[in-house]
Parts: structure tokens; sequence; C-alpha cells
């Protein structure tokens, strides 16, 4: 099988900002190169099976050089499909014509797939336009890095010619140069009156923006202890930030939200606007439970229905199936039932509709498929040592009920541990917790739930609440219906009117 190279740009951090065909190739990958500073976010895109290599931050060790990556492309990319996931764009300042070069001299196929880089998507989200009619129909891009003194082997920046030549200069890599690139800016004429502007984690949740003077900046930035990776902007365009900053004057910017669900799922859309930073983690491993599985579905053909406690149980039941040589069309005749509109959602994406929806629990659901008239025999997928209410009711009604133990879940200790030493050094605003299992793998990795003073607590239903009640917390947040974007939607309006009585 012939292989093929995909040199995507993963645009600057916010990882909404790849582009639809950097998303398609990364989601077909089968080996994945990214840059350190790529948002974990995208990782997550890519198919299952795939091998994921992350570069260091620091240029050694193992792919740490530029050889090393050039070398790994060649390789691989001869029977492979190998997306290499560059910050911003390939072709600025990334390098990725180094790789291509590699790559065309051992006529390996490649593509080029540009990202939005830095330069533009960093100042937009700061509220500056890099040009503007009147102010600045010039732009220019320039790395710091080259503005040693003297200077390096190599370097072809004319800094006089950048600095009288660009209305609007944007200089990448160059906080740790900044009293350098000053300098020679100042010397080639630039006034020590011009506005300057260095955004740092630009496009992130926690970025910030500092504005001076050429003449201010550097012992500003020393100030504010400002560190990579940034963007320094000097021209008059930065004066404009004043009237349409927008990304750092969102109502909830500079909050953060950690949801612990062992499946994220689709959030509501538009949840992002409001600026809060939104951390989901999953406290729990899913392992399917296949074989107790097949051994329920060998009789398939005499089940009437088919009730499934949540999305991890459809992905279990689907997993056997395929174990077995079989797909959805084995489920034709049979009538479906999915507890929340998550768990219909994953069954649509398995080709199949669920016939009967409650989004208020096993109860629910049971009162839902005994008022419709159904009859057994009846499978009831569910977590194992799960709630028995569904099929407690059903056995009341006199329905022949199998249940199953689809799955099982186990405490990440990693992925916790990670979570709760964020909440140490920098406290969550709000925490959700959708599983009483998870709710307690968290608090005991975080060892003290004093820790959690101040942090506002939303539970995703009556289970998860009275688990936290019981360690001692108080619960503020409690949506109407047990679904994971009903939960971040609550605890942001929660979050709203703290901050309006403040």
């Amino acid at each position: 099988m012939a292989g093929k190279v995909y040199l995507v740009g993963a645009g600057p951090g916010d990882p909404g900002l790849i582009t639809v065909r950097g998303l398609a190739c990364l989601r077909r990958a089968e080996l994945v190169i990214a840059d350190h500073l790529v948002n974990p976010a995208l990782l997550d895109e890519a198919p299952l099976a795939a091998e994921v290599i992350v570069r260091p931050e620091r240029r050694s060790g193992p792919y740490g050089a530029q050889e090393e990556i050039n070398r790994l492309l060649v390789e691989r990319g001869r029977s492979q499909l190998v997306v290499r996931l560059k910050g911003g764009d390939p072709f600025v300042f990334g390098r990725g014509g180094e790789e291509a070069e590699a790559l065309a001299a051992a006529n390996i196929a490649f593509e080029v797939v540009p990202g939005v880089t830095a330069a533009i998507a960093a100042p937009a989200y700061a509220g500056i336009p890099v040009t503007h009619r009147g102010l600045s129909g010039v732009v220019a891009f320039a790395t710091g890095h080259e503005a040693e003194d003297p200077p390096r082997p190599g370097s072809r920046i004319d800094w006089d010619a950048v600095a009288r030549g660009a209305g609007t200069l944007v200089l990448y890599m160059s906080v740790n140069r900044l009293g350098e690139v000053v300098r020679r800016l100042l010397a080639a004429g630039r006034s020590p009156d011009e506005p300057v502007a260095i955004v740092e984690r630009g496009t992130l949740p926690g970025q910030r923006t500092l504005e001076a003077t050429l003449g201010t900046i550097v012992a500003r930035a020393a100030e504010a202890e400002l560190r990579p990776p940034a963007l320094t902007i000097v021209g008059e365009v930065v004066r404009l930030r004043e009237k349409i900053a927008w990304f750092d004057r969102r109502p909830l910017f500079g909050r953060s939200i950690l949801l612990l669900a062992t499946r994220a799922g689709e959030l509501a859309p538009g949840d992002e606007d409001d600026g809060a930073e939104l951390v989901t983690v999953s406290p729990l491993q899913v392992v399917p439970r296949f074989s107790a599985i097949k051994q329920a579905l060998g009789k398939l053909d005499e089940l009437r229905a088919i009730a499934l406690a949540s999305v991890h149980a459809v992905d279990a039941l689907f997993g056997a199936l395929t174990a077995l040589g079989r797909d959805a069309r084995a489920l034709a005749g049979i009538k479906l039932a999915a507890i929340g509109e998550a768990t219909a959602r994953r069954l649509e994406e398995r080709g199949v509709t669920a016939d009967l929806i409650a989004t208020q629990g096993g109860a629910a659901l049971a009162e839902e498929i005994l008022g419709a008239g159904w009859s057994g025999p009846m499978l009831v997928a569910r977590a194992l040592a799960g709630r028995e209410e569904l099929s407690e009711a059903l056995g009341r009604a006199g329905l022949a009920v199998t249940v199953i133990d689809a799955y099982e879940t186990v405490a990440d200790s990693a992925a916790l541990g990670r979570a709760a030493r964020r909440h140490r050094l920098r406290p969550f605003d709000a925490i959700g917790f959708a599983s009483p299992k998870g709710a307690r793998a968290f608090l005991e990795v975080l060892g003290a739930t004093r820790l959690l003073d101040g942090t506002l607590l939303g539970a995703i239903g009556e289970t998860t609440r009275a688990a936290l009640v019981e360690a001692g917390l108080t619960v503020e947040v409690m949506p109407a219906h047990p679904e994971l974007a009903a939960l971040s939607s609550e605890l942001r309006r929660a979050l709203a009117a703290r901050s309006k009585l403040k």
C-alpha cells in the first residue's frame, strides 16, 4: 500500500481554528506526529488505532531533532497515511518547507494543508486588526530569534528595512529577545511612542494582552512576567484594541470549569461563547464485557426489545455484534429504548433509531415502555453493578427481562491526578460531576474536601448529588435533565450569576 504525508497546520491553539481539510486528514491518519504546542484536544480526533507521537518542547531526546523528524516522515510515509500536525501554518516559521523538501527528495507523496497562523489569529483575538484603512496597508512577519547582536551566521533579516517598510510589524518568538528587538527598531527610526501589544497564549482561554509603547514595553513585559508562546505587534493598529477587543471581554473570560465525565459527548453549541474555559476529564475508564454480551446475543432472534442505559452500553453492544460478525441489521424488528438523549444519539451514529427515549432515568423509561405496551423477552444493557430500577420495574410488570453487565468502569488514576493537581495549583471556578463513582474517585485523589471551598459544584443527577452530599459537600447546581450539555449550561449560568453579585 502506497503511503502519503500530510503537512497540516493545526492553527494557533484554539482547536476550533483547524481547517475542515486538516481535520478530515487527521481523522484518517495512521500516524500523527504533532508539535508540543498543538492543542491536545485535536489529538483526540485521530482514530483510536492511530499511533501518536508528540515532539518534546526541548529539541533533545527522541524526535527532538528536525533531521529525525524528516527521517521518520520519509520512512513511515512510504507505506502509511501520516499527518504531520504543526502549530499555526506549516510554511510560516514552521519548518514545513524543510520537511516538504525531504519528502520530495525521497519521492514520497505529500500534501500541504495550510493553517491559521498565529500572526493573524492572536492579534484578531486581542482585537487588533493587522491592517486597517487609514492606519496600515502593509504588514510584515519576522522572527525575534534573528534579533541577536551580532547576527547569527546565515541570518537574512534586514532589520532596518523591516522597521522602515512595515506599517504593522508582527514578531514571532520575540519575548525572550524583546530588549534587542526594541533596540533595533528604535535604531531604525521607529518612534518610542509607537503602540505595542504582546499577546501571550493567543486564542487560548489563558490569553493575556499587554499594551505599552516601544519605549516602555521591555520594562512592562518584565513586570508582567510574560512567557512564550507570545507574539509582539508593533503599529498604530494596536490602538484599535480599546474599541474592538472581544475575546477577553466575554462575561466568563478567565473562569474555568472542570467537567468530570466518562464520555464528554456533544455539548450544547455555543457554550464556549461566554469565554469560560471548559476542561473535560474522564475520571473512569470503560472496560467492555464482551463475553457477557455475546452470550446474551446468542438468543438475539428471540428478543422483542433492548433497553440501553448509557452511551457505553451502546458501544459495548455494537462491539459484541462486530465480534460476532454482525451489524445493525441484526437488530431489525427489535424495539430499542434509550436512557438519555446522548444514548439515543449514539444509536443514531450506529445507524439505528431509538423507539423510546427517557431523560429522567431508568424508572421513567420503564413507565414509557409499559405505557407503550411493549412485551418481552427484553434485554437491559447497563454497567456492572448498575442501578436496578429499570429491570425491577419491568420485572414487576411481568416482562421477561435479562440484565447484562455490558461494561464496567475503573478509576483512571493518571487523569484524576492531573485534574486534582491543576485544581490545587489554580482552583477551578466550577466542577461538574457526571457519576457517583467518578465523584468518589476524584475526591479520593484530591484528598481534602476543603480544597473545594468556594468552588461551584454541580451534579448531573440525584444519585451523583447524594454521593457529594454524603462526602460533606454542598451541591448548588443540578440540571432538570441528566445530560452533560445541560449540566455544563447550568454551571455557566450559576457562574454568571455569581459574577454579577461581586
